[in-house]
């Protein structure tokens, strides 16, 4: 097992937050473009892009949307995966659903709506157009999968839609970006630390005087 699999495995298995959920999809496209194997028909297209975990042999980069920065110039074919904001529905799930002994830690779970965006930049726009369908395609065929290990966490996914790929604004070169955008509702558990080392004892010793 490779270090990005077990931290996927990892990841699966906790609460969710926004970093945790973030990190699942983007070791999920770097699953996905792993492998040539897995871009089915577009093969043909997209056979020389292949994400490796070394940045010297890696054909293309996978990475969270953090990194992307249209003002310096992206080299390699590019996945970036990041969300819009998040909303917090005013139901809260398990209010106070836990905590510690002494009450000095709680936890709650708010649903959340969100958008997943996964967006693809080439230099080409036929090749950033096939990148989006094989990550479009990915994303339908993972969808049962995804429920079975994410639920009941993850609530709902709706694939909602492909942008027209354009070209990047500000970029020092002609480059193309075109965005997959999902839609996502899930429990978000928030951990309230109250305290992180509550005391025990109060000692006092009285200086003495001459």
């Amino acid at each position: 097992m490779t270090t990005w699999q077990a931290e996927f495995f990892d990841r699966v298995s906790r609460p969710f937050t926004a970093t945790g959920l973030r990190r699942i999809f983007l070791l999920l496209m770097r699953f996905h473009f792993s492998d040539s194997k897995n871009y089915g028909e577009l093969s043909d297209i997209l056979k020389t892009l292949v994400w490796d975990e070394s940045r010297e042999t890696t054909a293309m980069d996978v990475e969270l949307m953090g990194v992307f920065n249209p003002e310096i110039l992206i080299r390699r074919p590019a996945v970036f995966v990041g969300f819009q904001n998040f909303k917090f529905n005013k139901k809260v799930v398990a209010d106070t659903a836990g905590g510690s002994e002494d009450t000095s830690t709680s936890y709650l779970v708010k649903t959340v709506d969100t958008q997943l965006i996964i967006r693809s930049v080439a230099a080409d726009e036929d090749m950033v157009a096939a990148m989006t369908d094989t990550v479009t395609a990915f994303m339908f065929g993972m969808r049962e999968m995804l429920w079975c290990k994410l639920s009941p966490q993850l609530r709902a996914m709706d694939i909602e839609a492909i942008t027209d790929p354009k070209v990047v604004e500000k970029a020092p070169e002609r480059r193309f970006q075109c965005d997959l955008v999902t839609s996502l509702n899930f429990n978000y558990t928030i951990n309230s630390n109250l305290e992180s080392h509550p005391v025990k004892t109060v000692a006092v010793e009285w200086a003495q005087t001459h």
